[in-house]
């Protein structure tokens, strides 16, 4: 078969293949989606914020690709852009910061009424690492985020 017939065909798979990976990522992050939340099969109930943390939303989402000093490189998640597409992101660990690490389990957890209550612990910034997904809330300027707090996900 000529070179010719093989470029469409070659064209219509990459495009099905980026077509399925966008539809993939988008429902793994999408509002309410259990994706990257806790593990096991799917979950049935809310998640009640910590009262430790604060009450709006978080400034940045996203995975440890390096530690430095007194900061973390995060590959930010969001549900519009596939991760490897997004910048990194400076996340700033002031004196002030506070440390956290999420240990809520749908195991040992009460589960009330569809709610669930998210628990988090003091946590040591030198045990976080390359690959823990890490939820900030503080100052944002640019590409750099001053933490207030910070909670590491890591066996979420």
């Amino acid at each position: 078969m000529p070179i010719k017939l093989h470029l469409p065909i070659i064209v219509a798979l990459v495009l099905v293949l980026a077509a399925a990976v966008y539809v993939g990522v988008s429902l793994a992050l999408s509002p309410g989606h259990t994706l990257l939340s806790l593990p096991g099969p799917q979950r049935n109930f809310t998640l009640i914020p910590a009262t430790e943390l604060p009450q709006t939303q978080a400034d940045l989402f996203g995975t440890v690709i390096e530690k430095r000093d007194n900061s973390l490189m995060l590959r930010p998640l969001t549900k519009t852009t596939g991760e490897q597409n997004n910048p990194l992101v400076e996340l700033v660990l002031a004196a002030g910061t506070k440390v956290f690490m999420d240990t809520t389990s749908d195991r040992t957890g009460t589960i009330v009424n569809g709610m669930l209550q998210q628990t988090i612990e003091p946590f040591d910034l030198n045990n976080i690492a390359p690959n823990d997904t890490i939820v900030a809330w503080g100052q944002r300027r640019g590409d750099r985020l001053t933490a207030e707090v910070v909670v590491d996900e890591r066996n979420h």
